[in-house]
């Protein structure tokens, strides 16, 4: 049985492990740290769905392929809240900041910051993402 503090820990690593694959823009690693049915729910004026870990990896991948070498935008997640529903559930709310700098196909953007809620689900030894909603992206400056 996962302790509430172990469970606590390896979220938290699994959503450094978000922040370092999106630096570098590996799709593969971010695919690997959600379940094979995860979903993806854009809120907001223009909701959009993605189904699967395939449908995700394929966007990110698309996403990342029109980053220019420049580059520059960081993504840190902020985790607010991590509530254990289960020895092998939990719901994580927070936020993902983004920095400001050289955005895809070079263009500069602001600060910005998009809520998030995550259903997780553990799998062997690591939590991964079964369900994500996130809301409109704000800037901030």
């Amino acid at each position: 049985m996962v302790t509430e503090q172990q469970a606590q820990a390896s979220i938290k690593t699994t959503y450094e492990r978000l922040a370092d694959a999106w630096a570098v823009g590996d799709a593969a690693a971010l695919g690997s740290l959600l379940a094979n049915d995860c979903d993806h729910t854009t809120l907001g004026a223009t909701s959009r769905v993605k189904r699967g870990r395939a449908e995700l990896v394929e966007s990110w991948a698309t996403a990342f392929s029109r980053r220019c070498p420049d580059f520059s935008v960081k993504l840190q997640p902020s985790l607010q809240s991590i509530r254990l529903l289960g020895d092998d559930l939990a719901l994580v709310d927070g936020k993902l900041d983004y920095t400001g700098g050289v955005g895809p196909r070079g263009v500069t953007q602001r600060p910005a910051s998009q809520p998030f809620s995550a259903l997780m689900t553990l799998s062997d030894a690591d939590w991964l993402m079964l369900s994500i909603r996130v809301g409109g992206s704000e800037r901030r400056d």
